[in-house]
């Protein structure tokens, strides 16, 4: 795995730890009802997997090129 794939992998692990960390703290104080939570919860690790492919494919076409 190429250090720039690796990077971005890595960054977009802390930007899902922090969003959960943020989806916690409205479910703690009631912002977000607790059956939305399921849907918002749902989107947020579906977009964050399809970021992580985009992720890895690029890092393969990029590395293909060198």
């Amino acid at each position: 795995m190429s250090q720039g794939l690796g990077g971005t992998l890595r960054l977009l692990a802390v930007l899902a730890v922090l969003v959960l960390a943020a989806l916690a703290g409205l479910l703690l104080f009631d912002v977000i009802p607790r059956e939305q939570l399921a849907d918002t919860a749902t989107k947020v690790f579906a977009l964050l997997g399809i970021a992580a492919v985009a992720a890895v494919a690029l890092g393969a076409l990029f590395k293909s090129q060198d």
